[in-house]
């Protein structure tokens, strides 16, 4: 291995060089384990950034960028290597809502990242030569294609924990709300079995019992839900 290709890392030693960058097609393992990394992101910025730095590793160039808008808010990945330039035409496309594009120039490659059923936009764009534009469009396509599978899922995994969240603060509130009124159930059957024992021990001793049995389902109830959301 030469000093080159170590000093870009293992995608680089594993993949050799191409004439748009590193090839990981060589090692369907190595290959494999980047998809892995971006389909386990757990949040819209740091799928912005292992997309920028998988686009920068093939392409062999720094001036990528990766722009991502959902329901959270806007992400960027590849700064502090994509240029100003890259970055000021990537927010027009962007804003413009277009597809595949090149810039006037040739100078500039981008393919749109959508995932629309969960709110999400985005764009890869890249500077590059003019002579490899269509290779490199594919190769732009394929990476924002898998990135807006996982937009989509990292998207509605959020959607679910909030919906999980919110549906556990109400069980909690409403557990919490059964305590109270329990408890008092509890206290006066206490206080009042006496009596009614001497007019029917059996139902008295039932309805003890069933009040007891109600406050202690109750706050187990409430220490396993604290215990979860802790």
């Amino acid at each position: 291995m030469d000093a080159a290709a170590g000093s870009e890392g293992p995608l680089a030693a594993a993949g050799g060089r191409t004439k748009t960058g590193w090839s990981l097609a060589s090692d369907p393992a190595l290959f494999i384990t980047a998809v892995d990394a971006l389909v386990a992101c757990g949040d819209l910025g740091e799928l912005a950034a292992g997309a920028a730095h998988l686009t920068q590793k093939l392409l062999g160039t720094s001036d990528v960028l990766v722009l991502l808008r959902g329901p959270d808010g806007e992400f960027a990945g590849g700064r502090p290597g994509a240029s100003p330039d890259l970055e000021s035409w990537a927010n027009d496309v962007l804003q413009a809502g277009a597809g595949h594009t090149t810039s006037s120039g040739g100078q500039h490659l981008g393919a749109p990242i959508e995932a629309a059923n969960v709110g999400v936009s985005g764009l890869i764009a890249a500077s590059l030569p003019e002579s490899s534009e269509r290779e490199v469009s594919r190769l732009l396509g394929s990476i924002a294609n898998l990135a807006s599978s996982c937009s989509a899922q990292i998207v509605s995994r959020a959607q679910a924990r909030r919906a999980l969240q919110d549906t556990q603060a109400t069980v909690a509130r409403g557990l919490h709300d059964l305590c109270t009124p329990l408890n008092s159930l509890r206290l006066g059957m206490h206080l009042l079995e006496p009596a009614l024992t001497n007019k029917d021990p059996a139902v008295a001793q039932r309805t003890h019992r069933a009040v007891d049995r109600m406050a202690t389902l109750v706050t187990n109830m409430a220490d396993s839900l604290r215990k979860t959301e802790g």
